[in-house]
């Protein structure tokens, strides 16, 4: 129940009504538009900071890494239709929820009634996501297509924090291994149980 309740806090952002000082508008300014083409692939979650006072950052020493992919949908010519997933492990276990598709609108998209917007970064290959949620209340998620990112990155991110008001960075242990992509899902465990179960029940011939 812990687990399932710090999986869904982490999908959340700043109240509305606070506004960035106008010295930070710069450094939290949304990207102006964000093409598939830019996403596709494997992200690692490198640092994370989080708004609701509810969810201390303690919260978040159960994720042994956290990884997100952005996929082409089944209509390959449109790339602002893509599939989203997240894969992640806590407590030595690998957990693979439901991907949702979705659809890019400019610099953001939304997924499991949660909004989600990219934000300028001055790291290359990474990804700023802004995440808010119904209740106001959300985090922020630096992602890359690396283990490690230079001081330079940590130093913004940690700045952009300040400028949202947000609690202080949690750093993933990036050194540890990650849940291979490709894990089975339920439907597919439980079709396995019940061919090894037929097999089971087979009498051996005469």
């Amino acid at each position: 129940m812990l687990l399932a309740t710090c999986v869904v806090a982490l999908f959340c952002f700043i109240p509305a009504s606070s506004l960035a000082p106008p010295h930070c508008e710069e450094l939290v300014r949304p990207l102006d538009h964000v093409d598939g083409h830019q996403l596709d692939g494997l992200w690692l979650l490198i640092a994370i900071s989080l708004d609701d006072p509810l969810y201390p950052a303690e919260t978040l020493k159960i994720f042994d890494s956290w990884v997100i992919k952005f996929s082409n949908a089944s209509d390959t010519s449109n790339t602002s239709n893509l599939l989203y997933e997240t894969i992640y492990s806590a407590g030595g276990s690998c957990y693979n929820p439901p991907s949702s598709n979705i659809t890019l609108k400019g610099n953001s998209f939304s997924s499991s009634n949660v909004s989600i917007t990219f934000i300028h970064t001055g790291c290359s290959d990474c990804l700023l996501m802004h995440f808010l949620n119904r209740e106001g209340f959300g985090n922020l998620h630096l992602y890359s297509k690396r283990r490690e990112v230079e001081k330079e990155v940590m130093d913004e991110f940690k700045t952009q924090i300040e400028c949202v008001k947000n609690q202080p960075p949690v750093m993933m242990d990036t050194s540890k291994k990650l849940c291979p992509y490709q894990m089975p899902t339920l439907p597919e465990i439980e079709e396995l149980a019940e061919k090894l179960k037929a097999v089971e029940n087979v009498a051996p011939d005469a």
